[in-house]
C-alpha cells in the first residue's frame, strides 16, 4: 500500500477502516528547531545508515485525532519552547500546564513500545501489564478530553515532570553528547516501584511516572527506607537512566567510527560544506 494510503484501526480513538496518517513519534516541530542546515537528515544513532528526513513517522491516527494533537503541540510550541530564552526558562518549567502536550507526547511513545516494537514481551507478565495500564489510562484520559466540551479529570496516579538536562547534575560530555539527540522510551526503576515514561528533545526531559507504591521489604524496613530516599526522587532516577543511556551510547561508538571511516564522513562533509 502506498504512502499516506493506510487504512485501519486508529490507535487512539479505535475508528475502524479509516485512513491513518504518518504520524510523528516525536512531534515535527522538534525536528524543525533542531536543523542546523536546510536539507538536514537525521539519523538513528545505533543504525546511522537508517535516515529519517524529518523523524519518525508511522501511521498511527486519524486526521480527527492528529488535528487534537497538533492543538497540544502549537500551543507548546508558542508558549514554552519559542518563547522563553535558554536562560530564563529554567525559570518557567511547569509541567501541571503542559499536562495536556505531555500525555499526548508519551501516549505515543508507550503506544510505539507496546505494540509496534513489542519491547516488553520478555519481561515478567506483572510488570508488563503496569506498562499497558498506563497506556489506557493514558488513552482513556485523551480521548475524553477529545470528546468533551469541559474539564475532565486527569488519572490521579498518573504525574507528569519537565527537566533540563543541565539542571541534573550531569557531566559536560554527557550534555554535550545529547546536545542534538531525540529518543523516547519506557522503563521501570526504583526497585520496580516506579514505571516511567520518557521523551528527550532540545535539552528537555518529559516524563510521566506511575508510582506502584510496593517495593517488596526483603532487607530489612530501615534498609529500603535508607534506599527508598537515595534512590526514589524522579530527578535521580532520570539521571541514572540518562548516564545509562550515555554509556550504551558509548559502547556503541567504534561501529559508528568504522563506518564513517568507510566513506559515510567524506559524504557529510561534501553534502553540508562544499555545496
Amino acid at each position: 500500500m502506498g504512502k499516506g494510503n493506510n487504512i485501519g484501526m486508529c490507535a487512539l480513538c479505535k475508528d475502524k477502516d479509516v485512513k491513518l496518517l504518518d504520524s510523528h513519534i516525536i512531534p515535527k516541530l522538534v525536528y524543525r528547531r533542531l536543523k542546523s542546515y536546510k536539507n538536514s537528515r537525521f539519523r538513528n544513532y545505533y543504525d546511522i545508515n537508517d535516515i529519517f528526513q524529518d523523524g519518525e513517522k508511522k501511521p498511527m491516527l486519524c486526521s480527527s485525532c492528529e488535528k487534537f494533537f497538533n492543538k497540544f503541540e502549537t500551543e507548546f510550541a508558542n508558549e514554552f519552547l519559542d518563547k522563553y530564552s535558554v536562560n530564563s526558562i529554567k525559570n518557567k518549567k511547569s509541567a501541571d500546564k503542559f499536562d495536556d502536550f505531555i500525555y499526548s507526547l508519551n501516549w505515543r511513545i508507550i503506544y510505539d513500545d507496546l505494540y509496534v516494537f513489542k519491547s516488553f514481551t520478555e519481561i515478567d507478565k506483572n510488570e508488563r501489564q503496569y506498562f499497558y495500564d498506563i497506556e489506557l489510562k493514558l488513552a482513556d484520559y485523551l480521548n475524553r478530553k477529545k470528546n468533551s466540551n469541559y474539564d475532565v479529570d486527569k488519572p490521579k496516579d498518573l504525574k507528569n515532570y519537565i527537566f533540563y538536562i543541565e539542571d541534573l547534575g550531569l557531566d559536560f560530555k554527557i550534555i554535550e553528547a545529547f546536545k542534538s539527540s531525540t529518543f523516547g522510551y519506557c522503563f521501570n526503576a526504583d526497585y520496580k516501584s516506579k514505571y516511567v515514561v520518557m521523551t528527550y528533545f532540545l535539552g528537555i526531559i518529559f516524563v510521566t511516572s506511575y508510582d506502584v507504591n510496593s517495593i517488596i521489604l526483603t532487607e530489612g524496613i530501615m534498609e529500603n527506607i535508607k534506599r527508598k530516599f537515595i534512590t526514589g526522587k524522579i530527578d535521580n532516577i532520570i539521571k541514572e537512566e540518562l548516564i545509562w543511556q550515555y554509556n550504551k551510547m558509548i559502547s556503541h561508538k567504534p561501529i559508528n567510527d568504522a563506518i564513517l571511516n568507510s566513506g559515510l564522513k567524506e559524504k557529510l562533509e561534501n553534502r553540508y560544506h562544499n555545496k
